[in-house]
């Protein structure tokens, strides 16, 4: 139904350019008056307006919404990703006759708005994090289908995390003891450790684009760039990996929900770039027809 739904909105635009085309004049003007003229760079035979979501002109106008309140309260302070679980018990309970996850995108978005609206509620009115002025936060799938959300926090002035101390109080990079935290240990265990395969899409030439696995520290501090380096420590008890491997979480949300959620103290703009201008795409899928000696791909 959305495919058919997306499909109405497609058709809109491509049936209607001749009045859809007073941007593209609008902005090849702008581009020629700042010296950029060669026009094969710019344009395209379907043009998609500010009204069509997800687009590309869609999300640079949120992007730039986004820096105009980043120029009014400041940076963010914290960048988080909230995942959903497809293991959640809410969702296998109610999967029927041997089901799969794949075949129940409604309930599996269903569950997770639940999750997420629970999860802002702990951030702006619990103050987990701190008291909060501004947040903002985009919703994406995976190539599973399953959703994910990414987050920006702006605090108030007297909340800001400003030194390693508060970071401390927010953010663990480190695997908890499974003798004192036993369901903390199986929660970080199964959903925060990174695992890096030569197959993997964050692998670039042989390493990993996230920089795993991380160093040793004794103590958390910043390093020259200001970004946060958490607290890693070697002892490790009864697992395989040890914290090199941990991605970073707030021990609240974690226990609470029970689900990936990537934490980090954020000290750079650039946090709003990665929400409003990386833009994952659809999946696409070749499918081959075998009749006889004869193939066609589309």
């Amino acid at each position: 139904m959305f495919a058919k739904v997306q499909q109405v909105r497609l058709n809109y635009c491509k049936f209607n350019q001749k009045m859809l085309r007073v941007e593209l004049y609008s902005g090849l003007s702008g581009a020629v008056s700042a010296g950029d003229i060669n026009p094969g760079q710019f344009g395209r035979r379907l043009i998609l307006p500010y009204s069509f979501i997800r687009g590309p002109k869609y999300m640079f106008e949120l992007y730039q919404d986004c820096m105009s309140i980043v120029r009014q309260y400041g940076k963010p302070d914290y960048f988080i990703a909230f995942t959903c679980n497809p293991d959640c018990e809410k969702i296998t309970s109610a999967l029927m006759n041997n089901k799969k996850l794949t075949g129940r995108p409604d309930l599996i978005v269903r569950v997770f708005v639940i999750k997420f609206r629970e999860f802002i509620d702990d951030i702006c009115v619990k103050h987990v994090l701190g008291r909060p002025k501004v947040y903002a936060y985009t919703i994406e799938f995976q190539k599973l289908g399953f959703p994910h959300a990414h987050i920006l926090v702006i605090l108030t002035e007297e909340d800001k995390p400003r030194d390693p101390s508060d970071y401390d109080k927010f953010v663990c990079a480190e695997i908890s003891n499974p003798s004192t935290s036993p369901k903390l240990y199986k929660i970080v265990k199964r959903c925060m450790m990174w695992s890096i395969k030569e197959t993997a899409s964050c692998m670039r030439d042989g390493k990993c684009s996230k920089q795993f696995l991380k160093a040793f520290a004794k103590f958390t501090n910043k390093d020259k760039d200001s970004y946060p380096v958490y607290k890693r420590t070697a002892k490790v008890c009864g697992f395989e990996l040890d914290n090199r491997w941990v991605v970073s979480y707030n021990l609240t949300f974690l226990l609470k929900f029970n689900a990936h959620i990537y934490v980090e103290i954020s000290s750079r703009v650039k946090a709003v770039k990665y929400l409003y201008k990386y833009l994952k795409g659809h999946d696409r899928v070749i499918v081959e027809f075998h009749a006889g000696e004869s193939s066609a791909s589309s």
